[in-house]
């Protein structure tokens, strides 16, 4: 299995239909992901051996991975496939929060159902902590520069908008 296999599987079913109350978005999308981790999934494995990988192009579609996670968190939370730049840092970071956490729950013997809770809850504060600090941000008038949205950190990466 490739490395685009594999992100295809992951994000291939996630939902951003505004149909969907974004709650029940949410579960659903993180279910999907914590049962590819849960079950370690050849997608699964294949996307976090990648992740450490030393081929230069592995690291790039890993990336267009995240943006697709990203991308799509976002839509859902924010109506836009393209957040700022505080909110996509932090959205980032949750998703290598959860993917630590849901590796550590097979370990821990915890039951999955609080551990995804806890995700939840933690993606709700997290962006809705990121959003307040970008308005903060923006209304006090400071002189930091500014980024794009499509600007990375990282190593940069093709993106795939959904």
């Amino acid at each position: 299995m490739s490395c685009s296999r594999s992100s295809r599987e992951l994000t291939d079913d996630w939902k951003v239909d505004d149909a969907l109350p974004l709650p029940e978005r949410q579960a659903v999308n993180m279910a999907h992901l914590a049962s590819h981790a849960m079950r370690q999934t050849d997608a699964w494995r294949i996307y976090r051996l990648a992740r450490t990988a030393s081929d230069p192009e592995i690291p790039k579609l890993v990336d267009g991975f995240v943006d697709i996670v990203i991308s799509s968190i976002a839509l859902n939370h924010l109506g836009t496939p393209e957040p700022q730049p505080l909110p996509r840092l932090a959205i980032r970071a949750f998703f290598a929060f959860f993917e630590s956490a849901l590796d550590d729950t097979r370990a821990a013997g915890v039951p999955l159902a609080q551990v995804t809770q806890l995700l939840n809850d933690t993606l709700r504060a997290t962006i809705e902590a990121a959003v307040t600090a970008s308005r903060q941000h923006a209304s006090s008038g400071t002189s930091e520069p500014e980024f794009s949205a499509s600007r990375r950190p990282a190593r940069g990466g093709a993106r795939r908008s959904r």
